[in-house]
């Protein structure tokens, strides 16, 4: 069964959205060294000293550094029809009993640049001691929790979700899809990316929607793939990640379910939530099935570009300056608004060839994906974070 890494953008696109838009996800990684107690460091920086001020000032960290399977992924976005990029990494430890997934992100556009700066969490998840913790890095806070999760006391206010995407279309105007293409095709180029020996394919997912007055749009997603096949290296990371993996509760398999998925689960998510009002639930699930068809990649994603192009007026009119309609902008405003961003600006437009801003893109590429020594440190709150929740 394939391990491929989780795509966390759409939950960093969401954690980013919190600090201005809705929330997450997040990335530099946390210290996997001597510095592990400080909150900041380097991912891959197993069993060395850590660097800079806050590791001068953290005390020395003696716990044993011992096998763990470590996987670093460097993430980047050019936004939702150009608003809000941001890049970031995220890194996975992992033993057979424990996991922590940290989240490092900063904004990289004239706004968010200021909104979104070097944001960082981590969660810790304590098979062995049945617990959670949620790291609040930049605030030194954490929580802890069961695996289930802390009981929500009923008078506490619940978080402000992210706002539904509202659809533009008319009002009880259903869709078909007319035509569902999906391809897959090796392009026989090769080039190492970050030591490991990959090869191209390019996928194209085309989906023409069609309204009762025959009018029609179109969703585009490519995707661009550079893909590796297991090395020894991996092999034995994926085998301690495996081992975790059969060990998790069953509470935790909803994490593992994301894995197995073709598409990213935040994008899956965003489609399902935009097109929940005007396609039949068995369009969508038919949509969302097509994405399987990724699995025909052989070995491991190292390098994935997403770009996503929607247009046409289905169930609705042309796209208009701000944000309404069917088309681009229309399906922008409705993305921006699952990130609790009120619509505006305009998206892509055109086909999917021929240089096309597309309305939503984002990078993924595997750094590291091996076992080596992580102190046991980093799997518990560094002893100067304050709990921030009721023990």
């Amino acid at each position: 069964m394939s391990t491929r890494p989780r795509t966390r953008f759409f939950l960093l696109a969401a954690t980013a959205a919190a600090a201005l838009l809705a929330g997450c996800g997040a990335m530099p990684s946390m210290p996997f060294g001597s510095s592990a107690g400080s909150g900041s460091g380097s991912g891959t920086a197993a069993a060395s000293g850590g660097t800079g001020s806050a590791a001068s000032a953290a005390p020395a960290d003696n716990s044993p550094a011992l096998p763990t399977a470590v996987r670093t992924v460097s993430l980047s976005s050019d936004g939702l029809a150009g608003f809000f990029p941001f890049e970031g990494i995220t890194t996975t430890a992992t033993r057979a009993d424990r996991r922590r997934d940290e989240t490092s992100i900063k904004g990289t556009g004239t706004v968010s640049r200021f909104l979104l700066r070097d944001t960082g969490s981590a969660t810790i998840t304590r098979l062995d001691r049945k617990l959670v913790y949620g790291l609040d890095i930049p605030r030194a806070q954490y929580t802890e929790c069961p695996l289930g999760g802390c009981p929500v006391p009923p008078a506490q206010e619940q978080p402000r979700q992210p706002q539904e995407p509202q659809s533009t279309r008319e009002p009880g105007c259903t869709m078909r899809i007319a035509k569902n293409s999906f391809t897959v095709k090796p392009t026989s180029q090769r080039k190492a990316i970050n030591g490991f020996d990959t090869e191209q394919y390019a996928v194209d997912w085309s989906v023409d929607f069609e309204d009762p007055n025959k009018r029609r749009s179109t969703l585009q997603l490519t995707v661009d793939v550079w893909a590796a096949a297991v090395t020894p290296a991996m092999r034995e990371a994926m085998a301690v990640e495996s081992a975790y993996n059969r060990a998790a509760s069953a509470a935790m398999q909803r994490a593992l379910a994301e894995r197995a998925s073709g598409l990213p689960p935040q994008l899956a998510e965003t489609m399902t939530r935009y097109f929940a009002q005007s396609l039949t639930a068995a369009d969508r699930a038919a949509l969302l099935n097509a994405s399987r068809q990724l699995e025909r990649i052989r070995g491991e994603q190292i390098l994935t570009q997403y770009k996503l192009f929607y247009r046409g007026d289905a169930c609705g009119g042309a796209a208009s300056d701000d944000g309404a309609g069917g088309g681009p902008a229309g399906l922008a405003g409705a993305l921006q608004g699952l990130f609790g961003r009120s619509s505006g600006g305009s998206g892509g437009g055109g086909s999917g060839a021929g240089g096309e801003t597309p309305l939503l893109s984002f990078t993924q590429e595997v750094k590291v994906w091996r076992v080596e020594p992580v102190r046991d440190s980093q799997f518990a709150p560094p002893p100067h974070f304050k709990r921030s929740n009721a023990p």
